[in-house]
């Protein structure tokens, strides 16, 4: 409930206390719910950018043999996967679940046939539609705090697509449906995948003042989610949205802005943690217009 709320450092506390009592008291690092609590630990360190943690979690979860794992944290673990680059073992996970127990879940932040959704969109259009299959269906079930990871995904698959529009309105969905339900967790990302969506939008505006338009609100949109991960002091998501802001800034000649504004973000990570947003966000901040 903590992570799909957007409370990412009380969610990493109180899970990080969980195994560190199943620790003392020889709970098996099988056992479903300490499996759950390693999984949120993991995603909640993944929110603040404390990588090594996230992956250290991760590493613990994924050396316990397949038959021990629940098709719930299954789903729960493999779109974190992806985040670290590893969609391939994603989706084996995924899968193995799914031969041995079905796809059905009956608990957890979105359901099983999501998370394959997302790590499929990255390359196959068949994930769109499972991902829009999935959101009917948890519309028809009235499990409105699984909708908006499911848009945001959407979102993301249909901005690769190049289904601007698409990707728009999934995105604006995904944030009305945070309004209505509370579940912030992926708020900051809603705002930034809105905001990629009307860059998107702007290259095929009709006229200047259009294209000018759908700019403005595409940068509203990422100090929309700027805001909202340094109140969830998620720093994952402030460098995303921070990045894709920057190169709406360099684009519009206005390096300098960016610079005051991306610099802060990467100083804030270790020199040694390289992740891909980090290593595109330090290379626009160096690169031959910034300089």
């Amino acid at each position: 409930m903590r992570l799909i709320m957007g409370e990412f450092e009380s969610g990493r506390l109180l899970s990080l206390d969980a195994v560190t009592v199943a620790d003392q008291g020889g709970v098996s690092p099988s056992h479903p719910e300490r499996m759950r609590c390693a999984a949120v630990l993991a995603w909640s360190a993944w929110y603040q950018g404390r990588y090594d943690e996230a992956r250290h979690a991760l590493d613990s979860l994924t050396s316990i043999a397949d038959g021990q794992w629940s098709v719930s944290v299954a789903a729960l673990v493999a779109p974190l996967l992806a985040q670290f680059g590893e969609t391939d073992r994603g989706l084996a996970l995924l899968d193995q679940q799914r031969e041995s127990k079905g796809s059905t879940q009956v608990s957890g932040p979105w359901p099983a046939d999501a998370a394959r959704g997302r790590l499929l969109a990255e390359r196959d259009p068949d994930g769109l539609t499972l991902l829009r299959s999935s959101e009917q269906r948890s519309r028809g079930m009235e499990m409105y705090a699984w909708l908006p990871p499911i848009l945001a995904w959407l979102a993301e698959g249909f901005h690769a697509a190049g289904r601007m529009d698409d990707a728009r309105e999934a995105a604006e969905d995904g944030l009305s449906l945070v309004r209505r339900t509370g579940a912030r967790g992926f708020d900051a990302e809603l705002y930034r995948l809105r905001g990629d969506a009307l860059i998107g939008c702007a290259q095929f505006a009709a006229g200047a003042r259009n294209a000018s338009r759908e700019r403005d609100a595409a940068e509203a949109s990422y100090w929309a989610g700027i805001t909202v991960a340094r109140q969830q002091d998620a720093r994952t998501l402030e460098l995303q949205a921070s990045f894709s802001l920057s190169r709406l800034l360099v684009d519009a000649g206005r390096q300098e802005e960016a610079r005051r504004i991306l610099g802060p973000v990467c100083e804030g990570f270790p020199a040694k943690i390289e992740t891909p947003v980090l290593a595109q966000a330090r290379a626009l901040l160096h690169g031959p217009c910034n300089e």
